[in-house]
Order: structure tokens, then sequence, then C-alpha cells
């Protein structure tokens, strides 16, 4: 008779610890900030402008708090009318890691 109330007992205890114990919501998705890109030099010795034709010399910084999943680089016009070149990349070092 104790042997049954006592295995009685503790299937209740652990059902209701298992029914009473709460899980926090952990599927919350919060969004990373945007990646911010800083440039530090455009152009031969930092002179702000690219000549078509010529390389194009960019040196900068780019923050994610995120992994990275790709970099897009779009060079446009100083009126930023026209688009000159369009780029995107998905593959290489700088994808899946942080900045």
């Amino acid at each position: 008779m104790k042997k049954i109330l006592f295995v009685t007992a503790t299937v209740l205890f652990s059902i209701i610890s298992f029914v009473m114990s709460s899980c926090s919501n952990d599927d919350d998705n919060p969004s990373a900030a945007k990646p911010v890109a800083a440039l530090a030099e455009v152009g031969e010795e930092n002179c702000k402008e690219g000549v078509i034709g010529k390389d194009l010399h960019l040196e900068g910084d780019l923050v994610a708090e995120g992994l990275i999943a790709r970099i897009d680089v779009t060079i446009a016009s100083a009126d930023g009318k026209t688009t000159i070149v369009t780029k995107s990349w998905t593959d290489g070092k700088y994808i899946g890691v942080k900045n």
C-alpha cells in the first residue's frame, strides 16, 4: 500500500511539475540592425573620384550585427541618377562571418 501511494505521489508530482513549468518563448526573432559600410578611402590617393576603364580603390569598414549573407556594391554618378555598376557577392571569405 505504501509503495502504491509513493509511486502515485511521484507520478502526480512529476506531472504537476511538467505542466506547471514554463519555458520562455525563444522563438522571438529579434531583427538585427542593417549593416553599415563606412568608406575610408575612395579613389587613388583618396581623391573621391573614379575613372571609367581604370581600377577603382575602395577601402572601408563593414560592421554587421548578424552574419553577412550578401555584399552588394552599387556605383552611381555624382548626381545619383545614373547607375554605372551593380555587383553582388554571395560567396567568398566575407560571407557567413561577422564584420
